[in-house]
């Protein structure tokens, strides 16, 4: 189950301990502002969100955000409108995806990144992941 509160107070904890001097946001993701934070220049974008894998040929994966004003609905948010929504270069220098089946569209972030310094972390869709609620 993801908790992220929980995470976001580790992130700020650890963040503190570093003596790092970092400006923290934690805002709730939905299409819309990920294409806004994702075309400005920040240094790491952490994302949290839930992702499934789509047993279709070819297989695709999809995030699933909440539906603004309707938490029990799930928006997803596919290969094809990840591409369009990323249709001019992102500027963030490095992008953490903790999402199941996030390996697909790390590589869509990773072709629209700004410079071969981009660096995206995700899932790998054939490994099996660690965790009780994955």
């Amino acid at each position: 189950m993801l908790q992220p509160d929980s995470m976001y107070d580790q992130i700020v904890q650890t963040v503190q301990q570093s003596g790092l001097r970092l400006t923290i946001q934690k805002v709730p993701l939905n299409v819309k502002e990920l294409q806004r934070i994702l075309h400005q220049n920040i240094k790491v974008f952490f994302m949290l969100c839930h992702g499934e894998l789509k047993n279709v040929q070819p297989p695709t994966s999809n995030f699933c955000f909440e539906k603004k004003g309707q938490p029990t609905l799930l928006d997803e948010f596919d290969e094809k409108r990840l591409i369009e929504t990323l249709r001019t270069k992102i500027k963030c220098e490095t992008i953490v995806i903790s999402a199941c089946h996030s390996s697909r569209l790390a590589e869509i972030f990773l072709q629209r990144g700004n410079n071969e310094n981009t660096t995206i972390v995700a899932i790998n869709s054939k490994e099996p992941v660690l965790e009780k609620a994955a």
